[in-house]
């Protein structure tokens, strides 16, 4: 309960972020930023850096630097640790500078019977492809919570928008320093 509390105290990210459905039985948060690279090397950076851009304080272990994604069916986003190490999420969908699919309770939502499909899709509005990447996060939760699932939409919809804002930066080469987080 000691992350719901900290996340309820929300960011103001620069990513867009929408809660597009949320009920006592589950959630949709979507969040979309626009970086000035190609999907190529914004596939570079979710995947291969993702320890680069990831916020510290939302890791089991304080350490983003130990994080890691394989972009591969059945690929681990995990995170390292000298006394064991924690499997965020399961990548399910790689299609590199495209999209990316990873499923599993991210957070404290691991510890309940809860159930979540994330998606990182990229995507160029630039007819030369090169030149800006629009990403857009969704993440779509389902399960039983005694105290309802709903309440906690609010709470992971920030801490989404903080990471897309952080990707969206180092992408953008500007600095990430250890701002508030939700």
């Amino acid at each position: 309960m000691k992350y719901l509390a900290a996340a309820l105290l929300m960011f103001a990210g620069t990513a867009q972020a929408e809660l597009t459905a949320q009920s006592d039985v589950g959630f949709e948060t979507v969040n979309r930023v626009t970086a000035s690279v190609s999907p190529q090397r914004a596939w570079t950076a979710l995947v291969d850096e993702v320890g680069q851009w990831w916020h510290p304080d939302h890791t089991f272990f304080g350490d983003a630097a130990a994080l890691s994604i394989e972009p591969r069916p059945l690929g681990c986003f995990c995170e390292a640790h000298r006394s064991g190490g924690v499997r965020h999420l399961q990548v399910v969908y790689a299609e590199p500078g495209r999209m990316l699919r990873l499923t599993g309770g991210l957070g404290p939502l691991q510890e309940h019977a809860l159930q979540g499909s994330m998606t990182f899709l990229l995507e160029t509005g630039d007819p030369d492809g090169d030149q800006q990447t629009t990403i857009t996060l969704t993440y779509r939760v389902g399960g039983y919570l005694p105290s309802g699932l709903g309440a906690w939409a609010p709470a992971v919809d920030g801490v989404l928008a903080l990471q897309l804002g952080r990707l969206q930066r180092h992408l953008d080469g500007q600095p990430l320093d250890r701002e508030a987080s939700p």
